[in-house]
């Protein structure tokens, strides 16, 4: 049955069927299993780790995290996308000497057998000013007063990808369908040329967190519905620049299930293809309740998934997806070894260190998304920040500013996805 049968039986059930007590894990409707489970395609011996991913900045070398075969790379829009087309190699922004640009880094990613997910995020504020220092801001690509549910209003946004996916796909185009701005930063600068069909990406992520739930009531948020209208104008665009490339719908920020179906009910309404892959964040604390979010968190609180009673959500959301033949992966999980942060985790309570706790947490947690079904699953973050505070320490490496040198968590996550 196709993905579109699998949804309306979904949707009928939903219409018939209420949960009796949104409190147990228990709650969750055994219908829920019906189908066959997705299994993703790569069963060669070379892929064979690429369950274990993790999240990480170009800047970030390479080397030091190689024993991840699936790297979640985060790229502001704003440091690729100019007025003229993209500017990937070099970059317009973030270029250092271990990625001067994209052709480079993907390159260098490709001939060490890690597969490479571009998280491009945010958007530039050439395109939508919003006076943000960085280059970049976290409003959505629309410009201002255009409609929010309408597929054309992306219009601009669905270009930009198409011509990311026509660089780094796997099938050639001719130059006079090709945008890059050569605008020299500076005199004497580098230009970008054009270049396509590179085979150095087999899957996309469009955009990160759009369901920002802090943001609810402000145009920083996007509803199922906008995010539907979004998802929709790009993903016509990359089937025309390669009909191979997988595209993975932007992160949400948790088990949100009302907003995934809505999403996907949208999306069929639409007429559109829905994504090749179901991707979710979440982050284990004891403040977490069974399918209640936004969640309570408070200071020190990330614990095992065992621990976290929210964590049994996951069996919905694998099979919403499944439901629809399309995989999960969670690409964001992890905690933080330094206090005064929500997702510090206490290593006391484990009789460890917090370093020696956080790769523990990280580990059982790749365990019970494999348990689940999940398919691919990405800890954040691959290094440290040099700040205090909330994401500053959640890194298996130290930070820039001491090297990158392994932590105690680098080890423990090593040796479970490579046991002697």
């Amino acid at each position: 049955m196709g993905k579109r049968l699998y949804f309306v039986l979904m949707l009928a059930f939903f219409a018939s069927c209420a949960k009796e007590d949104a409190t147990a894990p228990q709650a969750i409707p055994k219908i829920y299993n019906f189908g066959k489970r997705y299994v993703e395609a790569d069963t060669h011996s070379v892929y064979s780790s690429r369950f274990y991913g993790v999240n990480t900045f170009p800047w970030v070398p390479v080397q030091k995290i190689k024993m991840f075969r699936s790297f979640r790379v985060y790229i502001a829009s704003g440091w690729i996308w100019r007025p003229g087309g993209i500017f990937v190699q070099p970059m317009y922004q973030a270029e250092t000497q271990e990625a001067s640009g994209l052709d480079v880094y993907f390159a260098r990613c490709k001939k060490a057998g890690i597969d490479v997910l571009p998280c491009i995020n945010q958007t530039p504020e050439w395109y939508r000013p919003e006076n943000e220092w960085s280059g970049s801001n976290n409003y959505p690509p629309i410009k201002k007063g255009l409609d929010r549910e309408n597929p054309t209003s992306y219009a601009d946004y669905a270009e930009f990808w198409y011509q990311f996916v026509c660089r780094y796909g796997s099938q050639k185009h001719p130059d006079s369908v090709l945008r890059v701005d050569t605008t020299p930063r500076w005199s004497g600068d580098i230009p970008n040329v054009k270049r396509s069909g590179l085979k150095l990406i087999s899957h996309i992520e469009i955009g990160n967190e759009f369901d920002r739930w802090w943001d609810i009531g402000t145009e920083r948020y996007l509803t199922p519905k906008e995010h539907a209208a979004l998802f929709s104008a790009v993903i016509k665009r990359v089937r025309e620049a390669d009909k191979k490339m997988k595209v993975v719908m932007a992160g949400l920020t948790g088990f949100d299930e009302k907003y995934l179906l809505e999403f996907l009910q949208h999306l069929q309404a639409l007429g559109s293809e829905l994504p090749d892959v179901v991707n979710v964040h979440h982050y284990s604390h004891l403040g977490n309740i069974y399918d209640k979010w936004p969640p309570d968190w408070y200071l020190s609180g990330a614990c095992m998934p065992n621990e976290d009673n929210d964590f049994a959500m996951i069996d919905s959301i694998v099979s919403i997806a499944h439901s629809v033949n399309s995989p999960v992966w969670v690409t964001e999980l992890g905690c933080d070894s330094r206090p005064q942060s929500w997702m510090h985790i206490e290593g006391q309570k484990y009789g460890m260190s917090d370093e020696q706790a956080q790769g523990m947490q990280i580990v059982e947690t790749y365990k019970a998304y494999k348990k689940a079904g999940v398919s691919r699953a990405f800890m954040f973050m691959a290094a440290d920040e040099p700040g205090q505070g909330l994401w500053q320490s959640c890194g298996v490496l130290t930070s820039q500013n001491t090297g990158y040198l392994k932590k105690q968590s680098y080890e423990i996550v090593r040796q479970h996805i490579y046991p002697k």
